[in-house]
């Protein structure tokens, strides 16, 4: 659901209660959602989670080695907070779905 939403909006994707609307904003509100579904012990939701953060990635970032908000570029921007979840520690499901995203979006990036 949120890969198509950033199919249609692209750069455009921001959420106008923002002041001023912010399409970073808005991305890391989605990323942070799509987060709390790494919960759920199943790799069919953690895929969905992948393909979702992938088709933001595909779909907002069309420089992609622009720095976005003290990332060094998009891929970082995506996948940081994917590593931070990873190293954490404190919750094992959740480290789960962190690093089948990773995977999946590793495997995108080689293609």
């Amino acid at each position: 659901m949120f890969g198509f939403i950033a199919k249609c909006f692209k750069t455009d994707l921001k959420d106008p209660l923002d002041k001023p609307p912010s399409m970073i904003k808005t991305i890391q509100r989605i990323q942070d959602t799509i987060y709390t579904f790494f919960k759920e012990n199943s790799k069919l939701v953690w895929r969905g989670c992948a393909i979702s953060l992938q088709e933001i990635f595909e779909s907002c970032f069309p420089d992609r080695n622009a720095p976005v908000l003290g990332y060094q570029t998009a891929a970082n921007f995506i996948f940081d907070p994917l590593l931070g979840l990873l190293t954490a520690g404190t919750n094992k499901l959740q480290q789960q779905g962190a690093s089948f995203c990773i995977k999946h979006l590793i495997e995108y990036f080689v293609e």
